[in-house]
């Protein structure tokens, strides 16, 4: 028995992909909503956070939150950046996010860094 290989076109590979981006986004989004609907109503274990700042109260002059973004290179799932995030709401500032990018790290290969560098999909 011989199987008949389908010819499917780059428009038509596109669409599926598409598609199924379209979809994982979605379910994405509606699983996220039933954690909560925004960031400000998430339950949130301080535990997962280490403050830099000896600071405990936020200084009227402030001029926005930093997350200093070093092991966790991603937005999905970064307790830490919700966190800032959450602050930043609360007190009505801008969230400043910083990554220092270094010519050396952890031997790091060129595509390590295309990668890091590019626009998530």
């Amino acid at each position: 028995m011989t199987s008949k290989k389908q010819k499917v076109t780059l428009e038509e590979s596109s669409k599926k992909i598409k598609l199924m981006d379209d979809t994982f986004i979605e379910k994405l989004e509606s699983e996220r909503n039933e954690v909560a609907r925004s960031v400000t109503d998430f339950n949130f274990n301080k535990s997962r956070v280490r403050m830099l700042s000896k600071q405990l109260y936020i200084p009227e002059n402030c001029d926005g939150i930093v997350y200093w973004m070093s092991r966790e290179q991603r937005v999905q799932d970064n307790w830490v950046l919700l966190f800032a995030q959450r602050l930043a709401l609360k007190h009505e500032m801008p969230l400043h996010i910083v990554f220092c990018l270094m010519p050396e790290f952890l031997d790091a290969t060129f595509r390590h860094y295309d990668f890091l560098l590019k626009d998530s999909p």
